[in-house]
């Protein structure tokens, strides 16, 4: 019973950040590569980096996430993009199965946008 207990109050109480690009989304020609060849591409400048609205999920990322949010934990996500206008881009990768918030650089939070979300 306490095991059980303690695993439902720490998924209760868990805030997870996911970093978007190249964690929960890629480029569409890194699809059925290894890691090592995805890589490779956007070291090579392959075109498909650079279209983030043909992103894609990574391998079995939605599994992951609907088990995370079934576990009640707080899925928070970061994405790469500087403006509201590119994140919808990151959007239309998931349709409806990310929820908001999507932190992303800006103005107000430059590079320190993931030390504001969780600073206690």
């Amino acid at each position: 019973m306490k095991k059980a207990y303690f695993k439902n109050f720490m998924m209760k109480n868990l805030k997870i950040l996911i970093f978007l690009h190249g964690t929960l989304i890629m480029h569409k020609n890194a699809e059925e590569k290894n890691r090592e060849e995805r890589v490779k591409q956007v070291i090579d400048g392959e075109p498909s980096v650079h279209d983030y609205a043909s992103y894609i999920p990574v391998d079995n990322a939605v599994s992951k996430l609907k088990f995370w949010q079934s576990q009640d934990a707080e899925i928070l996500y970061l994405s790469s993009h500087e403006t509201a206008e590119e994140v919808k881009k990151d959007k239309i990768v998931f349709k409806t199965r990310i929820s908001e918030p999507i932190f992303f650089r800006n103005i107000c939070f430059g590079k320190n946008v993931a030390k504001k979300q969780f600073e206690f």
